[in-house]
């Protein structure tokens, strides 16, 4: 199943793919050190060039206009349609971003769909950018959707959604 069928199944409520339960306590060292000062943080957007910043809860009409555009380029790039084509309210899609301000404009480095249901984070889409895989985007995403499931009291267990191919055997 490409990315564009998941989330064509996600938008017209069809069943969607296997998935993989991760429980929260088995995911606090998966993945390796905490960032070293200047990689990746939540802190917000800010117009300093050397900064990438995580964005969560983006949403059009909520965040400004030059993040919705570029996360909808970049989603555009990975899955043949804009994000913004898929998040309704029908189906409690989030999306948080990983942006860089490149002194004129935010580029969009990575982005990440979910949902949380019935106590479960379901993460749905994790897509870095091309020119910025191998550079811990993937990594800082996972760790900020990590810490976003521990501090919401109700959630007990993060669900990644994986295509048939991709799922590991056990």
């Amino acid at each position: 199943m490409t990315a564009r069928q998941l989330l064509e199944a996600l938008s017209s409520g069809s069943s969607g793919p296997p998935s993989v339960d991760l429980d929260l306590d088995d995911l606090r060292n998966d993945f390796g050190p905490a960032a070293e000062a200047g990689d990746l943080q939540d802190s917000g957007l800010s117009p300093d060039k050397t900064e990438v910043s995580i964005l969560h809860d983006v949403r059009p009409g909520k965040a400004p206009q030059p993040v919705v555009e570029a996360l909808s380029s970049m989603s555009s790039e990975l899955l043949g349609v804009s994000v913004w084509d898929v998040v309704s309210k029908k189906n409690r899609l989030k999306v948080t971003g990983c942006l860089r301000w490149t002194g004129s404009s935010y580029e969009a480095l990575g982005l990440v769909l979910y949902r949380v249901q019935h106590q479960i984070l379901q993460l749905v889409y994790l897509g870095v950018a091309h020119g910025e895989r191998r550079h811990q985007v993937g990594r800082s995403l996972v760790k900020a959707l990590r810490e976003a499931a521990r501090r919401d009291p109700l959630c007990l267990s993060i669900l990644a959604l994986l295509p048939a191919e991709q799922q590991t055997e056990e």
